[in-house]
């Protein structure tokens, strides 16, 4: 019902797929490779959220770069000082403590719960789910709770969306995940408006998380991921900081970068230019035969196999989409939030002709269907939805 785990692939390996591509430069949802040009739908593995090479986060990085010089985490710093407040500020959380991945974040936010007494055998995900390649994350976590029934002597660390296909948590699951005696929020992937929320776990009814650890679109794309946490596991992350040390978390091109993502969060109408953004992408998918989850500005077409995928993924990438490769039944779609209306149209077109020539059951009918559904949207896109967004692309076209 849940689908497979990370470890059990039956299509091409990321590195077969993606070895001889090597990207030259982006800009926004554009990428340059081998002096052609790509519509990117991966938003580089869903960490440039706000588009590849943000004039803002760029602009942000570089004065830090000139300004402040060498770092050490063991001392102060009036930039991390800000960044903090503003990330709890904006996130509601009361205390976070920075890192560089999303996989130093999940180790960090398992070491709490290790301090509070929780043991390696109280640690559950939900099936299918993801959390990183380090040991903590790849083998404790690897235990999921197929039953999806928590108790209280359960930690249980949930992903915003299943990484590999989208899909939501049913209500019924979340009830039950709300019965553990600590709760973890992956949202490493899908944080950061990704699902048009700050944060996917917002989607469900009273879920309240006790920590939540990101990263990704954090830094739009530079290093920077974090714990966030409330109430006793705050209180660990006070209490035991040095525990909790990172050579590079915190420093200052990547508080800079963090700053930045929170200001284009908070410049107005971004979220009104988000929601068109999921509207048209939601609209364009909507007629497929196949299940398609969607939501946000994140979706994934599921397969009849993962080899259907490999020859989807492979038939964009030919015509000038890049969408991502999941190793499974799936293609995952992810744009950058901002991508251009007319950008999005054109690699929705670009993948309605990739499907009508992937020879799977009742295509034609889709494709027929999503084409019409196409043309009727283009129609109604608003121009002056996009301004923004077409303005910060405006010097790479």
């Amino acid at each position: 019902m849940y689908g497979i785990s990370w470890v059990e692939r039956t299509g091409l390996k990321r590195s077969d797929i993606n070895s001889q591509f090597r990207w030259d430069e982006a800009q926004n949802a554009t990428v340059w490779s081998a002096g052609r040009k790509y519509i990117d739908f991966t938003s580089g593995i869903f960490a440039a959220n706000l588009g590849h090479n943000n004039d803002a986060v760029l602009d942000a990085v570089l004065d830090a770069v000139c300004k402040t010089g060498p770092h050490s985490y063991s001392y102060g710093l009036p930039s991390r000082d800000e960044y903090l407040k503003r990330l709890c500020a904006w996130s509601g959380f009361e205390h976070a403590h920075l890192f560089t991945t999303g996989s130093e974040a999940v180790e960090a936010a398992m070491r709490v719960a290790w301090i509070l007494g929780y043991g390696a055998d109280d640690f559950y995900g939900l099936p299918g789910s993801f959390h990183g390649k380090t040991w903590g994350p790849d083998k404790i976590l690897l235990r999921f709770n197929d039953a999806c029934d928590f108790h209280e002597k359960d930690v249980a660390i949930v992903e915003g969306y299943r990484g590999w296909d989208c899909h939501f948590w049913e209500p019924e699951v979340i009830e039950s995940v709300r019965c553990a005696g600590l709760v973890i929020a992956d949202e490493v992937q899908s944080g950061f408006g990704r699902t048009g929320k700050r944060f996917a776990h917002e989607h469900y009814k009273n879920l309240v998380p006790d920590m939540v650890v990101t990263g990704k679109g954090q830094g739009n794309g530079w290093p920077v991921s974090a714990v966030l946490a409330r109430g006793r596991c705050a209180d660990v992350l006070r209490e035991h900081a040095d525990e909790f040390s990172s050579t590079h978390g915190g420093n200052p091109v990547a508080c800079a970068a963090g700053l930045a993502v929170l200001d284009e969060f908070d410049r107005r109408g971004f979220w009104a230019d988000v929601n068109a953004v999921s509207m048209i992408l939601q609209s364009g998918l909507a007629d497929s035969p196949y299940p398609v989850n969607c939501r946000g500005v994140v979706a994934a077409i599921l397969t009849p196999t993962a080899k259907d995928a490999d020859r989807i993924v492979l038939g964009c990438r030919e015509k000038g989409l890049l969408v991502v490769h999941t190793g499974k039944a799936s293609v995952k779609i992810g744009p950058p939030l901002t991508i251009p209306g007319r950008e999005l149209a054109e690699g929705l077109g670009i993948l309605i002709s990739i499907l009508r020539n992937a020879s799977l059951p009742g295509l034609d009918c889709f494709t027929t269907n999503l084409a019409k559904g196409m043309e009727q949207l283009a129609n109604q896109i608003d121009e002056e939805a996009f301004r923004s967004m077409e303005g910060q692309c405006a010097t790479a076209d």
